[in-house]
């Protein structure tokens, strides 16, 4: 059980990392701050999701000769909630998102990607969300996880500490794969 704690904790810190890493402090370039990416803007203060611009997005990955195999939308569960009650056409059916699908291609959720962003008069309301082929963005994982059992240092106290270690790294294969947009107002 400790074990398999551990293992989600590292995979949502690698998850983290392939989304929001800076590219500094030993962390990765995650796929918000990599280079190349399209950007697809709602508004001056963002603004809600729209059928327009989840079609913007994939547009853009397209343009870019970049589609793949497989492109999946990537939200926020604020931005997926947004999609599957916001009509593609205001005041008719169907709805953007459709069971687990928008614009024909899948919809997968993280809340590593950020729901408090800030565009211009909208401070800390604003989500990012993802689209591309995820298969552009790779993890490598070098050897297994290491766990190392300490029942010494805290012996007088009873404690057994337990440390784990993971030799990781992301990168983005091609950015132009993805398309990013930061401003949707949740």
């Amino acid at each position: 059980v400790v074990r398999q704690d551990l293992m989600d904790g590292m995979a949502v810190g690698l998850d983290d990392g392939g989304i929001n890493g800076t590219g500094s402090s030993n962390q990765p370039t995650g796929l918000l701050a990599v280079s190349g990416t399209n950007s697809v803007a709602i508004g001056t203060n963002g603004g809600a999701i729209t059928w327009a611009k989840v079609v913007e997005m994939e547009t853009a990955v397209g343009t870019a000769n970049a589609a793949g195999m497989n492109p999946t939308y990537l939200p926020t569960s604020k931005v997926r909630r947004a999609m599957k009650t916001m009509p593609r056409i205001s005041g008719t059916a169907p709805l953007i998102q459709e069971g687990n699908v928008a614009n024909g291609a899948p919809v997968e959720v993280s809340n590593s990607v950020p729901s408090n962003l800030t565009k211009g008069s909208s401070s800390g309301v604003c989500s990012a969300m993802i689209y591309g082929d995820f298969a552009n963005l790779v993890f490598t994982l070098w050897g297994g996880m290491d766990l190392i059992v300490d029942p010494f240092s805290e012996s007088t106290k009873g404690n057994l500490l337990i440390s784990a270690f993971q030799s990781a790294d992301v990168n983005v294969r091609y950015a132009a794969a993805f398309s990013k947009c930061g401003d949707i107002t949740t």
